[in-house]
């Protein structure tokens, strides 16, 4: 549901406010696990998401479209992402990571093929066929991941290593396609990589 909200968004806002909203999640993320699981959030893993929410609106600069209808769908997605960290947390040990990432996908699909049959498909050519797969195999390894990495810490401690995701687009878009970043887009990532080095820095407070 994160990215079909999230594609949902874009029909309607451009990337930079989409992304902007979606980057809210690490933030939902920090205060439901201190609702529902209790975690203990200090004021650094506070300061940590702060910083790194900071760092994304400085990178991604949007406009005035967040203020628009369209910004629900995003805000849902991050939502559901949120959601989906906690369940994944809570759901610690009572079953193998790659079982939990097979049961999301297996729900996922369910979901969302009536969805897709209902709207304008069209055949693919195996060109978009075999990077669709790749993109599968791809999005399959990173949810397992996300899953295991949800499995072994805090939701609330590993929420704003999120915005490294920013920063590490940023940069495949540098080396991969030659899109040099900015005075901004170069500030911006530095929040967020100092976010990180917050996070993970061990909390006293």
């Amino acid at each position: 549901m994160v990215t079909a909200l999230l594609f949902v968004g874009l029909g309607h806002m451009p990337l930079a406010s989409a992304s902007a909203l979606l980057f809210v999640n690490p933030l939902l993320t920090v205060t439901l696990s201190a609702l529902f699981l209790g975690e203990r959030v200090g004021a650094r893993r506070w300061g940590a998401v702060a910083l790194g929410f900071a760092g994304a609106l400085v990178v991604l600069r949007p406009g005035a479209e967040v203020f628009s209808w369209a910004s629900l769908a995003p805000l849902g997605a991050a939502l559901c992402f949120s959601t989906n960290a906690i369940l994944n947390r809570r759901l610690a040990g009572e079953a193998p990571p790659l079982a939990t990432t097979l049961h999301y996908a297996v729900a996922g699909s369910a979901v969302l093929l009536p969805w897709s049959a209902a709207g304008n498909w069209r055949p693919l050519d195996p060109a978009t066929m075999g990077w669709l797969a790749l993109g599968a195999v791809v999005g399959a390894g990173c949810l397992w991941l996300v899953t295991t990495a949800y499995e072994r810490a805090q939701a609330s401690a590993l929420a704003p290593i999120h915005f490294a995701e920013l920063a590490a687009a940023t940069a495949v878009g540098w080396i991969v396609f030659g899109e040099v970043p900015d005075a901004p887009g170069v500030a911006g990532i530095a929040l967020i990589l100092a976010a990180g080095l917050l996070a993970t820095w061990r909390e006293k407070s």
